[in-house]
Formats: structure tokens, C-alpha cells, sequence
């Protein structure tokens, strides 16, 4: 009997734990404008994944954000975290939310 057999798919890919292992690294190197537009994209808010990446290239290019950047971006990161509570399992929103 091969193990794939014995281990239900869902088990070997968790795409929370994925994003978690990723978006950890990006926080830990302090790149929170990338971690948020990978949550907006894990979340699938076309608009968020927008503006976050207008944020994102002005942030690259002048190598900082603008309180105004910070406000909004932080706003954002916590409608989508909203959103993470009401549509994810307690766990994978526990992984989620973890990462920043």
C-alpha cells in the first residue's frame, strides 16, 4: 500500500501553514509591505492586492513609508484580518493572524 493512500491529501498541503512559513520570514526580515499583499492575496481581495502594491512600490522606491502608507496599509492588513476570522477554520485563521 503506497502512503499516499493512508494520508488524506489535505493533510500533506496545509496552504495556511505554507503562508505562516512565508509571511513569518517576510515579517522577520522586516519586509511588512510584501507580507501584506501575500495576505490579501491568500485572501483574495483584488482591491486590497491594489492598493497594497501601490503601497509596496512606493515603499521600494524611497525606501520608506509615509505615516499616511503606514495608516492605510495597516488598515487594511486589519479589514483582511477581519475577513481571515469570519471565513477560515480557528486554526488556519490562528496561523494566519500569527504571522504578522
Amino acid at each position: 500500500m503506497r502512503l499516499v493512500n493512508l494520508i488524506p491529501l489535505k493533510e500533506l498541503y496545509n496552504p495556511a501553514e505554507a503562508f505562516n512559513k512565508k509571511v513569518s520570514r517576510m515579517t522577520d526580515n522586516n519586509d511588512h509591505s510584501a507580507a501584506a499583499v501575500e495576505l490579501a492575496i491568500y485572501m483574495d481581495d483584488k482591491d486590497a492586492v491594489s492598493k497594497l502594491q501601490k503601497i509596496k512600490k512606493y515603499r521600494d522606491n524611497r525606501g520608506y513609508l509615509t505615516p499616511k502608507e503606514a495608516k492605510e496599509r495597516g488598515e487594511l492588513v486589519d479589514d483582511l484580518l477581519k475577513q481571515a476570522k469570519k471565513t477560515l477554520t480557528n486554526k488556519d485563521y490562528t496561523l494566519i493572524s500569527n504571522s504578522f
